[in-house]
């Protein structure tokens, strides 16, 4: 009788026509962020709905009269509310308060990221919290075990470190802290070497999709850094490493405030196989050491969070300081280079609902400075004391607005950059060169629990003022040369749920990077500028599904990616390389991801197989139909863990196939398979790590021919978290 009660009261509630309706907006109460997928219904009536993208709901043809609505959703504590409905709507806005039980948080936050990687037309991929910080030692290696990324690095901890996203070169990965970009118009791509990983509480990958709401355009996809929200429980670690690594992090927060420190050395005084430049003679091969390969950082960490009437207004700040030797290529190891970075960011950000709608704002400023000094002339052409600075202050503002199934944003930023060079040993002054961008976009979706519709439109204007460029292979004063770039973009993505735990998704975009200072200029390093590069332009497409079923999960994906008047580094010695337009290149391939569970035991991973042509005709062609530089046809990456009471165990296995240094696939670079394992101990809440990298101690060498390190040992010490 109850369940015929309940069907009359659902059949009366959808046919009636006079009914009233209550609209409204959940919100998280720590972070006022939307929450989508939030559950909305009233028990009595039995009927409900979910809240949209920007955590919008609405219910239709509700009864005249007093009504409890319930909003619960995995990982927030469930809130009841009495709503009367007249004939006008009635509206509520309801904030959700986190579950405080910390080890249920843990596993709830897993379940959440999972739900919301489902249901994106996105193919995203995502690591947090304990899972996070019990896996890496460093950023890069975050991001090697993610699927459709791939890491080329110079050296070991702290060393450069490039991301490829679906065989991208990393001046087309848009990398972000929270929602700052961290791509600046002198370097383009981002060094994740010298990131700290302690200060991250989520690391995401948008692969070969740029979505509307990071503010951003380019041909490769998407790192996001997500910063711990104030209100996260402390924790710390101590970790001590070979080729004499050591670091140790600290976070804390309390009410309103969160403060974090990260320190991080290692001498890379690793053992390799130095060829002395005869790489077809290995009658003069020696072991040795390698030197002046030295790296210490530190950062820094502060969020403030202010209650505003009838808004939230947040302030933070992030600092790195990293000092470093330069030891260039294997076998021409440099004594005397040294290269020293600081980076700040600072931000602030205010949210407030405007009705049914949700404005938010920020002004965030970034300033770069890097102090590179080859007193000998043993990488860059000539001696070299160079102190150079890029200053960037930015805007964006976005609306979001939504009703029923349908939703919509609306974006604007703004962006002014200025690069100011010094050549200290020529005393020779250099004007600054400046960059302003000026951006829009415009997004709507269309949102029900089996099928979600992403369109979006995207205008980027961008003009540069150049007073350097390069005589002689140095930088020197020249009448300003003035350049201008517009572009339109649009995206669409698809998401099809046909049966429960099956996924169909599909995307479509087009995208477009202009050349960074970086790439016009140089670094008067191993970098010589090119100030005659031309903007670069993608049309990306993937397809694929993801298939859940208990506790396993696997996801296949077949993507192409075209581009036009690509920018790649061509060798042009031993020491420098120099960026050219490349014409035309295709880059396609197939994903496959997996993680499954059988009870204690977990195995999870990802493989790939990529065709990425060069179809240019630069330099009459010779390069045409070769396989593009640093771009592997197979990658395969495992992980095997098992936990039993407080011990936990892993193996990991990596296969990247052989691939080339070079544009005419001249320089082989080798396969290589590399292993790891490690061991936990956990008492709460302490935790101890021990782990081995490279078991076999295989030697091999990555982006130019760096050489990376052998078999090495790490021990962590962990306390909360």
């Amino acid at each position: 009788m109850h369940a015929l009660g309940m069907l009359l009261a659902g059949l009366l509630f959808a046919s009636s026509a006079f009914g009233g309706e209550i609209a409204g907006r959940v919100l998280d109460s720590q972070t006022g962020s939307p929450l989508p997928g939030v559950a909305v219904y009233i028990p009595k009536l039995g009927v409900g709905t979910a809240s949209d993208t920007s955590g919008a709901f609405s219910l239709k043809g509700v009864p005249e009269g007093e009504h409890t609505l319930k909003i619960s959703m995995i990982g927030y504590r469930p809130e009841e509310l009495e709503v009367r409905v007249g004939k006008e709507p009635a509206f509520v806005k309801v904030a959700l308060y986190p579950q405080v039980y910390h080890m249920a948080e843990i596993v709830v936050t897993a379940l959440k990221g999972e739900d919301l990687i489902l249901k994106s037309p996105a193919f995203v991929g995502r690591i947090e919290g304990r899972e996070l910080r019990e896996r890496a030692t460093s950023l890069p290696e975050v991001l090697e075990g993610m699927a459709g990324v791939r890491v080329k690095k110079l050296g070991g901890l702290g060393d450069y470190a490039a991301v490829s996203i679906r065989g991208s070169s990393s001046q087309q990965v848009r990398v972000y802290i929270d929602e700052v970009p961290l791509n600046d118009a002198f370097w383009g791509g981002v060094n994740l070497g010298s990131l700290p990983v302690g200060v991250f509480s989520r690391v995401e990958v948008y692969r070969g999709v740029i979505p509307m709401s990071f503010g951003g355009s380019g041909t490769g996809g998407v790192v996001r850094l997500v910063t711990p929200r104030t209100g996260t429980k402390g924790y710390g670690a101590l970790m001590s490493g070979s080729f004499g690594a050591i670091g140790a992090f600290c976070l804390a927060s309390h009410r309103g405030f969160l403060a974090g420190v990260e320190y991080l050395r290692a001498e890379n005084d690793y053992p390799f196989l130095d060829d002395n430049g005869t790489r077809y003679n290995p009658e003069d091969d020696v072991w040795i050491k390698r030197y002046n390969n030295d790296f210490r950082s530190t950062s820094l960490l502060a969020k403030l969070s202010l209650p505003v009437k009838g808004a939230k207004l947040s302030l933070w700040d992030l600092f790195f300081s990293s000092h470093k030797g330069l030891p260039g290529a294997g076998n021409a190891q440099a004594k005397h280079a040294r290269l020293k970075q600081l980076r700040n960011l600072s931000g602030a950000e205010v949210e407030a609902p405007l009705g049914v709608s949700l404005f938010r704002a920020e002004l965030f400023w970034s300033r770069y400075v890097s102090e590179f000094r080859d007193p000998y002339s043993e990488i860059g052409l000539g001696r070299q004391d160079n102190h150079n600075a890029t200053d960037m202050l930015g805007f964006r503002g976005s609306l979001r607005s939504a009703r029923g199934n349908l939703s919509g944003t609306a974006l604007l930023e703004a962006r002014r950059e200025m690069f100011r060079p010094s050549d200290r040993i020529r005393r020779t002054p250099l004007p600054a060169s400046d960059r302003t961008s000026v951006a829009w976009g415009l997004e709507g979706v269309y949102l029900r629990d089996k099928l979600e519709v992403q369109a979006s439109l995207r205008g980027d204007h961008m003009w540069n003022r150049c007073k350097v460029d390069y005589v002689l292979g140095v930088l020197r004063p020249v009448p300003e040369e003035r350049k201008e770039y517009g572009f339109s973009g649009a995206r669409l993505g698809v998401r099809l749920t046909l049966a429960p735990g099956l996924h169909i998704k599909g995307n479509i975009g087009r995208y477009f990077r202009a050349p960074s200072f970086y790439e016009l200029f140089g670094d008067t390093g191993p970098v010589i500028g090119n100030t005659k590069l031309k903007p670069e332009f993608g049309l990306n497409f993937d397809f694929g599904f993801v298939l859940t079923a208990g506790g396993a999960r696997m996801e296949v994906v077949y993507y192409d990616n075209r581009i036009r008047d690509g920018i790649v580094f061509v060798q042009h010695s031993q020491f420098t390389s120099k960026p050219e337009n490349l014409g035309k290149a295709k880059i396609r391939g197939v994903e496959l991801s997996w993680r499954a569970r059988f009870g204690p035991l977990c195995w999870e991973g990802h493989g790939s197989y990529q065709e990425a042509r060069n179809l240019s005709e630069l330099y009459g062609g010779i390069y045409r139909g070769k396989q593009l530089p640093n771009r592997p046809l197979w990658t395969a990456h495992g992980r095997w863990s098992i936990s039993w009471k407080n011990i936990k165990g892993f193996y990991e296995a990596d296969y990247t196939s052989g691939n080339y240094h070079d544009l005419y696939n001249k320089f082989p670079i080798p396969e290589r398979f590399l292993h790891n394992l490690g061991l936990s101990l956990t008492v709460p809440p302490l935790s101890i790590e021990g782990e081995v990298k490279n078991a076999t101690d295989r030697h091999a060498s990555d982006l130019w021919g760096y050489p990376l390190p052998g078999r090495s040992y790490y021990l962590r010490l962990r306390i909360g978290g």
